[in-house]
């Protein structure tokens, strides 16, 4: 959540925040959505649905705001703005969110290793702008919502929202706060290296693992800590740990998954999936754990 304070050029309250992965505010990371209040904090379902004409715009006096559409929603220097709240997690058709569940709006940001890795956000004001239906100019709306020498109700005209200032003016004159932001990735073992994971013994025991390299017979289930903001988790095996070649895969929405090796040693990893992040949609892997499968043996018995 991003809180902030100030009176700019705004009406109704209305602000927006941007994020950079740099100081100097160039590389633009997110678009925060219009918010009638000194708070922002994303929404998964998508931005509020302004009042696009000045009916809407009476309405909402008297009513909450539903999901939708921002309207016509333009920067300082008219480049028209659509926030990232407004982008869906289907549309990035990245590979490991193919079976992570979809409509999820992108509203994270990735790990940047924080405090080492740093964002730089800033906050601008927002108008609102009548646009009037039988006239060639715009009307604006006083900082107290009411119309310049007009009763709204009577006005047709749709309505725009502008930003009033740049925010890399808003930057470079010191409104601009930074922060990190460091993500807890699935751990799939415990606090002595020890894996989550239980199977056969050789001997035919079903038990649990009790030291860092415990042998199974037969495919066993591994598990591991939850990763916040993880909606399904990847899990690879590889016959080494490095260099890493991937000998298998697969997807699951739980906390566990029972691993098909063949017997030998095999070592296996586990990241998370946030479909609310933009692009690609993997986190980070756990360090590989190793795991041993036993051969079958066989007695030959005189009948």
């Amino acid at each position: 959540m991003f809180l902030f304070s100030g009176n700019g050029d705004t009406n109704y309250g209305l602000h927006r925040i941007y994020v950079y992965s740099d100081k100097d505010c160039v590389n633009l990371v997110y678009k925060g959505a219009i918010v009638g209040g000194p708070a922002y904090a994303p929404r998964t379902n998508g931005p509020l649905a302004l009042p696009p004409d000045t009916t809407a715009l009476v309405a909402a006096a008297n009513e909450f705001l539903g999901n939708g559409d921002e309207g016509k929603t333009f920067a300082d220097d008219t480049t028209v703005i659509k926030t990232t709240e407004a982008t869906q997690a289907a549309d990035s058709g990245s590979s490991s969110s193919d079976q992570a569940s979809v409509g999820n709006h992108k509203v994270d940001l990735w790990d940047r290793s924080g405090p080492s890795g740093r964002y730089y956000w800033t906050v601008v004001p927002v108008q609102a702008v009548i646009i009037p239906s039988d006239t060639g100019g715009d009307i604006p709306i006083n900082s107290d919502g009411s119309f310049v020498n007009d009763d709204p109700s009577q006005i047709d005209g749709s309505i725009e929202y502008h930003d009033t200032v740049l925010p890399q003016d808003a930057c470079h004159q010191g409104h601009v706060l930074e922060f990190g932001k460091q993500s807890v990735n699935p751990k799939p073992v415990d606090t002595r290296s020890v894996p989550y994971a239980t199977g056969l013994a050789p001997t035919g025991r079903l038990l649990s693992a009790a030291a860092r390299e415990t042998q199974f017979y037969g495919p066993p289930l591994v598990s591991w800590d939850a990763a916040p903001a993880a909606v399904a988790y990847d899990v690879e095996w590889s016959r080494t740990s490095y260099p890493w070649h991937r000998a298998g895969r697969l997807t699951t929405h739980s906390t566990s998954a029972v691993l098909p090796l063949a017997p030998g040693r095999w070592w296996y990893r586990v990241r998370g999936i946030d479909d609310a992040l933009p692009g690609s949609q993997a986190m980070s892997w756990s360090s590989p754990v190793p795991i041993r499968i036993a051969a079958p043996k066989f007695a030959v018995v005189g009948g």
